[in-house]
């Protein structure tokens, strides 16, 4: 919904502004408002005209619209149901309640827009919140009672339970209502208390019996029972009242006081705010949580060996107040606002609370600290808040006044001076009478009067005239309100005046267009009527009446179908009901009217709706034409035609008359018979014949009309899709008084030119084929090339005739090129894979197809080549997805095994601490190696995972194997279950393929998962690798035979194996047999491209004592060179001192610490900093005082790059070394282009670091 579809009817809107006792928002479809009443601007404390078009998503208005919230009723909105809600309105005597309901605007079944309605509630609602708070009291004091209560009966069966005794019990009520109660009693109580029972109904009472009842999750509970028998008038026993005290706590005392000290404890360490323990004489802090630690920069140590007033930034005034609180023995000291020091030098502002505690036997000071820099901020806001709506009264463009009692003006805006013709402020002091005729003070007055007497005021909008000062009239709208104090006297009265001048005149306007239109309705001399949505008409003028040749009062009875003819009703009835229900704005069609006298009227009806403001339908207005003299010439005119048509479709040709725009008049029967040519009838050439054919004959039929005559050969298709050839001849005819036509005769002469169009046809196919084609000579060289291979190579026809494969495939040499034509001789035809490259350098994949070809006594090369380039696009998108969904099942896996990891980290940390603490380091060195084998173990491990969700950017290199499936063995142990048995069978002596790691990585992971699933979780799966010789088989992808020497590597599983009717369609994309939502069907799609990318094959058969074995065979490496499928990692060991100043910037703290402490152990003066920002301005104020930079990546105001970037651009030399664990925007291969000198990943070597620190100090490792 617009601004311009809301503000389009005036009337609307001055109807939402005069509502006064209800605040009205109006909010289009983007939740932008759009309207807003004057009482919505004052209940929201806003001016419209600072939130019209703002986004209610972005605006609280008073701080009451809950944008959230409106969120989340859109739902149920846009379903055709309103959401209410309340909210609160602070306000200086109290809380204000106001009822809120927002409901869709709707057209025609579609949401324009949201209406926004709200009314203080206030009186009702804190009615209703006493009466529920009461009912509530009255009626939870039973059953709120916490001690458990029930009654017997004398059988001892439960009459009834409290609420305390089943919450106590675990029971619902259904459980132990008309059951005996020794059943929920553990034995022996039970039988005690049937025998005890007895003696309590005779001895009328009991007290604290004990006995153990079974909780209905079968724990033992012990409780004190006590109770008293209630008998009936004649002394019989009736029932009894018990109560139930659980002495299960008292026996768990002592427990739940050694678990009290760990509960505290684990509040003190978990609590959000800084707490600080510490001495009241010396002032030294003994004990502080993380939370402490976290707010001043300091570590838990460096707090505790500090006193109180160094971390205070007003050390005097700290010092006053404790000294104050300790000889007055305060319990409790709150101080509002403090300034602590931070470890990097901030000020931060705080809150504190000092109490006293006893710890220990010893009295301490618990200092609780809060950062209260976000409430002072939110504070000044809000003081800048208050100063807008200050000036807001100033500036809305509505006149506001406030007057006393007896209308003397206390306060008016500049708006409303503005009204009245005034200088601002000079109105303050008169009253408002003098505004105002003598007849409009009085009728203002009464009702001022009459009003300010009832309880409750019913606010109304007065209509007045007034008077500005240049003595000009107009007529003004009030809102008014009264203000009352707390004894509910009205002290004053607070108006919104609006001059409504213009408004009027629009209305008087409205008026007398409706009498003008009641007279043209009237006095029309084309028949006029209305009718209501029903079919009924409401008004006929006096032409409709003369047409039909009824009196008003009888057609007033009738409704349209009455008199519309019935052959004609359907098409009337259609076309009404659809511009009722909004389909179309308006409708004419030719129908035929039932007159009085029972003969038949034609009358042409235009007819259109009048709507509602919500686009209802009101009623039609029609305008009906006589058209029976126009009726009979057209069926003279019919009847002569068909005499023409007659004639000419005895004619032995296609005869045809256009006009002047070539739009086809009239074909005889020859032309419908060949070409369905009935169908052309008003359809110009180009309609009919899209292309070069219809152009032509376009031509031609102007060339008649310029020449008077033309002849011309024609292809034309013809009624079964064959194509004809004509031969035409055409001819001008002149019409009196308008444009000649066009006249024309054909004869089908198509066998004439069939052949010399199949020769020419067969060569058009071969250009606009969208492969490319060439022809090549034993040599190599093109004869032939299409418009296709010209395209895609970017060359022109004649350029490409020139050159030959050796120009375009930069994988064929001529050598090649001959080796291939004897091969395309042997097998005929020949498919492979390769590379074109463009004029401009560029190369794209292509799918090469060679046929052997002997034309005459000459043979030919006839290839085709299809760009594959978005096939593997996708193929690759299809990886990228596979790689996802398979690292997901790999997470659970990987969590596994480094939650191990840090449990040994952990432990073996602990059990140091403890050698340490104790002084015996017999075993510490043996613990802090299994803590680096353990985050060694986790660096390896992070690294796989990288690996495999690298994108796949690399070229093929030389691999061997047998080191890939055994890092691919220790990852299927973190992700297969423990159930399923994994089995290795290597030849290490493989030789190597050419290959993508990573994808082949991928295929091998997403063949052991897919076994894995169907061993459905139990089995055993075995990886073969070795060296397979004369290999016979059938590839399940490309469907080639199979033959030679290849590398096989094979995943087999003893799962139910695969069906034979699905064998073909396993490769498939999105072709799964597992269940809705536990399988994508793109895990071997994405094998099956990864092959092909290979060159490699698969062979699928069945596993032998059952399941399925997968054989993928690789074509061996050409030029096998030496093993590298593991990495070798040379480490230098720096053992000398190294000197130097290194700036370390990290903005983990952990991590600055340690790398600062190991530097500074190597010699090294480290300075570390955890503010990109700041250690920036160190670098700017001394650019020589370091010799190096150690950064971290990954940091929030500033990345490493980032800072490096700035410190190049100061003209700063110093040699830098970039760290991160993980980064997708900076590697080893980039990392120079920013400017690095050295980037190593996250978890840091330590000797590696150093050995890089040593080159760089040196000078051996230049940017």
């Amino acid at each position: 919904m617009t601004n311009a579809t809301i503000n389009s009817d005036l009337l609307l809107a001055h109807l939402l502004d005069a509502t006064t006792d209800t605040a009205i928002a109006v909010i289009d479809t983007q939740f932008r408002l759009v309207h807003l009443n004057p009482t919505a601007s004052e209940l929201f404390h806003c001016a419209t005209g600072d939130v019209l078009g703002r986004s209610i998503r972005d605006l609280h208005i008073g701080n009451q619209i809950d944008a959230e919230r409106f969120d989340a009723a859109a739902q149920d909105i846009t379903q055709g149901r309103a959401f209410e809600y309340c909210i609160e309105q602070p306000r200086e005597n109290g809380m204000r309640y106001l009822g809120m309901r927002i409901s869709g605007l709707w057209d025609d079944q579609r949401l324009i827009g949201y209406l926004l309605l709200a009314r203080d509630i206030t009186p009702r609602h804190l009615a209703e919140m006493k009466l529920a708070e009461e009912e509530r009291h009255y009626r939870n004091l039973y059953e709120q009672a916490p001690i458990p209560y029930h009654s017997l009966d004398a059988d001892g069966r439960v009459r009834h339970v409290n609420r305390a005794w089943l919450e106590t019990f675990g029971y619902s009520e259904e459980d132990v209502l008309g059951q005996t109660l020794f059943q929920h009693l553990i034995e022996p109580d039970a039988r005690a208390f049937v025998r005890g029972f007895q003696r309590f109904k005779r001895v009328g009472e009991i007290h604290n019996l004990v006995f153990v009842f079974r909780h209905a999750d079968g724990r033992p509970i012990t409780v004190s029972l006590n109770g008293r028998a209630v008998y009936d008038e004649e002394g019989h026993f009736h029932h009894t009242h018990c109560i139930l005290i659980d002495i299960t706590r008292q026996r768990a005392a002592e427990e739940a006081m050694r678990r009290s000290e760990e509960r505290y404890r684990s509040l003190f360490q978990n609590s959000r705010d800084a707490l600080l323990l510490h001495d009241p004489q010396s002032l030294c802090i003994e004990d502080c949580n993380p939370a402490a630690e976290s707010l001043f920069g300091y570590s838990l140590e460096e707090l505790r060996a500090m006193r109180i007033p160094e971390l205070s930034a007003e050390r005097e005034d700290t010092l006053r107040v404790l000294k104050r609180m300790q000889e007055k023995q305060l319990p409790v000291v709150h101080v509002k606002h403090r300034h602590i020091l931070c470890k990097n030098g901030t000020r931060l502002p705080i809150e504190l609370d000092v109490v006293r505690v006893n710890v220990g036997g010893h009295d301490k000071l618990l200092g609780t600290l809060r950062d209260i820099s976000d409430r002072l901020r939110l504070e000044q806001s809000l003081r800048a808040r208050e100063q807008w709506l200050t000036t807001l009264m100033e500036t809305v463009p509505y006149g506001i006044e406030e007057t006393d009692r007896e209308g003397r003006i206390l306060y008016a805006n500049p708006a409303y001076h503005h009204l009245f013709g005034y200088k601002p402020r000079t109105l303050i002091g008169r009253t408002i009478w003098e505004l105002m005729p003598d007849e409009e003070q009085r009728t203002i007055h009464r009702i001022i009067r009459t009003r300010q007497f009832e309880e409750t005021p019913s606010q109304e909008t007065i209509y007045a005239d007034a008077q500005r000062r240049d003595c000009s009239a107009m007529e003004i709208q009030i809102d008014w309100d009264y203000r009352r104090n707390e004894e509910g006297e009205v002290t004053s009265i607070i108006s919104v005046i609006t001059d409504i001048t213009e408004r009027r005149r629009t209305e008087r306007a409205l008026r007398d267009s409706e009498e003008r239109f009641r007279s043209i309705f009237t006095h029309s001399a084309a028949g006029m009527a209305t009718a209501d949505p029903s079919g009924r008409y409401l008004a006929v003028n006096p032409a409709f009446c003369r047409l039909l040749g009824y009196s008003e009062a009888e057609l007033l009875e009738k409704s349209v179908r009455d008199i519309t003819h019935p052959d004609d009703w359907q098409e009337n009835q259609y076309k009404f009901q659809q511009a009722a229900s909004g389909q179309i704005q308006n409708y004419q069609l030719q129908k035929r009217y039932l007159h009085k006298d029972g003969s038949i009227v034609w009358g042409l009806v235009s007819s259109t709706w009048v709507q509602d403001k919500e686009g209802k339908p009101i009623y039609a207005i029609g305008m009906v034409q006589d058209i029976n003299e126009q009726k009979q010439a057209i069926q003279a005119l019919r009847e002569s035609e068909e005499r023409f048509s007659l004639f000419m479709d005895y004619l032995p040709g296609a005869v045809f008359i256009k006009d002047a725009e070539g739009r086809t008049l009239y074909v005889n029967s020859y032309l419908d018979r060949h070409f369905g040519a009935r169908e052309w009838i008003g359809k110009t050439t180009r309609e009919l014949f899209p292309g070069e054919i219809g152009q032509a004959m376009h031509e031609d039929d102007c060339r008649v009309l310029e020449l008077g005559q033309h002849a011309a050969v024609e292809k034309v298709p013809e009624r079964d899709g064959t194509e004809h050839i004509y031969h035409t001849r055409k001819f001008a005819i002149p019409q009196e008084g308008g444009p000649s036509l066009i006249g024309g005769m054909a004869m089908d002469v198509t066998e004439q030119t069939q052949n010399r169009q199949d020769l020419e046809l067969a060569r058009f196919t071969l250009d606009r084929a969208g492969d490319a084609i060439f022809w090549l000579t034993p040599e190599a060289q093109f004869v032939y090339v299409n418009e296709a291979a010209c395209r895609s190579l970017g060359y022109s026809h004649e350029e490409l005739l020139l050159k030959g494969v050796t120009d375009i495939d930069p994988n064929f040499t001529h050598e090649m090129c001959l080796k291939m034509w004897g091969r395309i001789k042997q097998e005929g035809t020949v498919r492979l894979e390769s590379l074109h490259q463009r004029k401009d350098g560029s190369e794209f994949p292509v799918e090469i197809t060679a046929n052997h070809i002997v034309f005459g006594d000459k043979e030919f090369n006839c290839t085709i080549a299809r760009d594959v380039s978005e096939q593997r696009e996708t193929q690759q998108r299809l990886q990228r997805a596979h790689k996802m969904e398979a690292l997901g099942q790999l997470t659970g896996g990987i969590a596994h095994d480094f939650n191990n990891i840090l449990a040994s980290v952990l432990g073996f940390t602990d059990l140091s601490l403890v050698r340490l603490e104790g002084g015996n380091a017999e075993k510490l060195g043996s613990y802090l190696r299994e803590i680096q084998t353990a985050g060694r173990r986790g660096k390896d491990l992070v690294e796989q995972m990288l690996r495999f969700g690298r994108a796949n950017n690399t070229r093929p290199q030389q691999l061997r194997l047998h080191h890939l499936v055994r890092e691919i063995h220790r990852l299927l142990g973190s992700t297969l279950p423990s159930s399923i048995q994994i089995l290795e069978q290597l030849d290490t002596e493989t030789p190597p393929i050419m290959g993508d790691p990573v994808q082949i990585h991928q295929a091998l992971m997403n063949l052991c998962i897919n076994a894995r699933d169907a061993m459905q979780g139990k089995g055993i799966l075995t990886i073969r690798l070795g060296l397979s010789r004369n290999v016979q088989g059938t590839c399940s992808l490309s469907r080639d035979r199979v033959s030679g020497d290849w590398v096989e590597l094979s995943v087999s599983d003893n799962g139910p194996g695969i069906a034979p009717e699905i064998a073909d369609r396993i490769f498939d994309p999105f072709f799964t047999t597992k269940e809705v939502g536990r399988g994508s069907g793109i895990g071997l799609a994405v094998v099956h491209g990864i092959l092909l990318q290979h060159h490699a094959h698969v062979l699928v058969e069945p596993a032998k004592g059952g399941g399925t074995n997968m054989r993928l065979l690789f074509p061996p490496a050409e030029n096998q060179s030496a093993d590298n499928g593991q990495d070798a990692t040379h480490v230098t060991h720096a053992t000398e001192k190294l000197n130097g100043r290194v700036l370390v910037v990290d903005d983990d703290l952990s991590v600055l610490r340690a790398i600062c402490a190991l530097l500074e152990q190597e010699g090294l003066d480290a300075q570390g900093e955890s503010s990109a920002s700041l250690a920036l301005e160190q670098i700017k104020k001394n650019p020589g005082a370091n010799d190096l930079l150690l950064l971290d990546q990954t940091m929030p105001e500033l990345t490493g790059v980032e800072l490096i970037r700035e410190v190049r651009r100061l003209g700063i030399k110093t040699p830098t070394i970039l760290c991160t664990g993980y980064s997708d925007h900076v590697n080893e291969e980039n990392a120079a282009q920013f400017g690095i000198n050295q980037f190593l990943r996250k978890p840091l070597d330590r000797m590696q670091l150093l050995d890089t620190i040593k080159s760089l100090l040196n000078g051996s490792c230049k940017l």
